[in-house]
């Protein structure tokens, strides 16, 4: 086994060292390639570029896909397929203006793919996910039917209907990922989206603006256990909230936040339905310019601790309220440790509100303007 270079900057160079299963390896030059269809993986095998700065694959104008390969590059049932040092742009293939979508054309998918790692790599013009880990899993306990053991570091997304997404993922780490808007022409679901189930998701160093919310957890066929988020300043610039989380009847366990920032510039802070969290260092701001606002929104069946936790809602338009947080009718506990703050005109509540089940420490600041 060992690495090769393309001979010429062309899709063709490229899928005939796919094909050579002496290679391990395929480093493109500097320079950009026009594709014309996916570049489809295999085992065992690394994609390299020679910087994001200086390799870029580009969709062309007649370029061609379909599900499940709707992708850039795609890993379908790979293990050890890995991506590194590159640009792709996807060209806004797949959106139209006048008509919406068609299919998504995605960056990077790894379908029921396992130990692999994406490295140092911008995506440009997705209309599906710029990364997209997925597995085909009915349940949680198919695991041979699920995407595994990925690895994403130092990645960057602009202008994508979901900057990455994680559907029926185990031990998916996320370390380094910059997203924003650029042109926002295409509609843009979320930033980052665990979706349907899964197991011990981590991500750090997530900074992020623009998309509607910024993180979004949802549980919607089965449970999530063991989602770390760390270091993440995510700003939903438009519409909708910073953080999402929704159960639909399902679980959502040991989520654990810490040093982050989250911010919604024309709605509430977080909207957190369902879900076992422990929170430290962290803010939730929510803001409006014309309506009501909230920090911190939980709802029923939430068990949520924090300490050193802001959370704050700004409201700037007359004889509206805001509120640090509200309880909406929660089973379960809320423990708060730290600043409640509201602004608004002509008045704020900066307060816990709602349900009973909830503590403020001795050390809870409260302060309005």
């Amino acid at each position: 086994m060992g690495a090769a270079v393309i001979s010429g900057l062309s899709e063709a160079s490229i899928q005939a060292l796919i094909s050579d299963l002496s290679i391990d390896e395929i480093v493109i030059p500097a320079g950009t390639i026009i594709l014309s269809q996916p570049i489809v993986g295999r085992s065992h095998l690394t994609i390299r570029g020679s910087g994001r700065d200086s390799t870029f694959l580009v969709a062309g104008p007649n370029f061609t896909y379909a599900s499940p390969t709707n992708a850039l590059i795609a890993g379908i049932g790979t293990t050890g397929f890995n991506v590194s040092d590159l640009s792709l742009d996807g060209n806004k293939t797949g959106w139209s203006p006048t008509t919406g979508y068609g299919v998504r054309l995605c960056g990077v998918v790894h379908r029921n793919s396992k130990d692999y790692y994406v490295e140092r790599v911008s995506t440009l013009n997705t209309s599906g996910y710029a990364y997209f880990g997925v597995g085909t899993a009915n349940n949680a306990t198919q695991t041979h039917l699920m995407t595994e053991h990925g690895r994403y570091r130092d990645i960057r997304s602009t202008n994508a209907n979901v900057h990455l997404e994680m559907m029926k993922c185990n031990d998916i780490l996320v370390d380094g990922l910059t997203y924003s808007a650029g042109d926002g022409d295409m509609p843009c679901e979320a930033g980052v989206h665990p979706l349907l189930f899964g197991k011990r998701h981590t991500y750090r160093r997530i900074h992020g603006s623009g998309g509607n919310p910024g993180f979004n957890i949802v549980a919607s066929h089965g449970d999530f256990e063991g989602i770390v988020i760390d270091d993440a300043n995510v700003i939903a610039t438009t519409r909708g909230v910073a953080l999402t989380v929704s159960a639909q009847g399902n679980k959502i366990k040991d989520v654990r936040i810490s040093n982050s920032r989250f911010e919604a510039q024309n709605g509430n802070g977080t909207d957190i339905e369902g879900g076992h969290f422990r929170v430290s260092n962290t803010s939730f701001i929510g803001s409006r310019p014309t309506n009501p606002v909230i920090g911190l929104v939980i709802g029923a069946e939430c068990d949520m601790r924090c300490v050193n936790t802001l959370a704050e809602g700004r409201s700037f338009a007359t004889g509206q309220w805001s509120y640090g947080v509200v309880n909406q009718n929660a089973t379960k506990h809320l423990y708060f440790d730290g600043e409640l703050r509201a602004i608004a005109q002509p008045g704020a509540y900066a307060s816990a509100t709602g349900s009973s089940k909830l503590t403020l420490t001795s050390t809870t600041t409260k302060t309005t303007a």
